[in-house]
């Protein structure tokens, strides 16, 4: 259980790495401008978090593309072989 929790934090970490690398740190203080800095820092983290996503998705919609691809190459192969002749046993008439 200790195991899996540490995994889900580590991938967790792993997606939001280039987001935090991408946003302002965050501020510190309860001010009204803290506040709102601490706001448009986390709607930078949810654009980022939105375009890795996106990007993400294209990445998988291409990976499928290319394995279709690579499924009708290798069935146009399969296709292409030569075909055996087929034999027939010699049938005896009376």
């Amino acid at each position: 259980m200790a195991s899996k929790l540490t995994l889900v934090l580590g991938l967790t970490l792993l997606a939001l790495q280039p987001a935090v690398a991408a946003c302002p740190p965050p501020p510190a203080g309860s001010t009204a401008e803290e506040i709102r800095a601490h706001g448009q820092r986390l709607l930078c983290f949810q654009q980022q978090l939105a375009e890795d996503a996106e990007r993400q998705k294209l990445q998988t919609d291409i990976d499928v593309l290319s394995r279709t691809l690579d499924d009708l190459q290798l069935q146009n192969k399969f296709n292409a072989l030569p075909r055996p002749e087929t034999m027939f046993p010699a049938v005896v008439l009376p």
